[in-house]
């Protein structure tokens, strides 16, 4: 088993329930963790997740309009364990909404199906 990822990748985000939530962007702190079904076979790029193409599909993501973290970071996860050789994603999203707190966050995670 092999494990990959990218800490604390900040996107923005439209995302929020209150009005004020929806009218500006919003910077969501996200934690990416992709168990491989097997290790690259060779020392190349193409045999492994690209950290790169990781951080770009985040951010995509991250592009749409949100009610919720927890759809956030659903979407993310299912996106990327539709790719080969993925066995597990995990991602935790996080953003500073509650006042005298760090940040709320969600996590979530999910093993392909077989």
């Amino acid at each position: 088993m092999i494990k990959i990822g990218i800490e604390d990748l900040k996107v923005l985000c439209i995302i929020g329930v209150l009005p004020k939530e929806r009218k500006q962007e919003q910077e969501i702190a996200l934690d990416i963790e992709i168990e491989l079904n097997r290790p690259p076979s060779i020392d190349r790029i193409d045999n492994t997740i690209d950290y790169r193409f990781l951080a770009a599909l985040c951010r995509k993501m991250a592009a749409k309009d949100f009610f919720l973290l927890e759809s956030l970071a659903q979407e993310i996860v299912h996106t990327l364990l539709q790719r080969e050789n993925i066995a597990r994603v995990r991602v935790v999203a996080r953003k500073k909404s509650i006042p005298k707190a760090a940040y709320a966050y969600v996590v979530f995670e999910q093993s392909e199906v077989s």
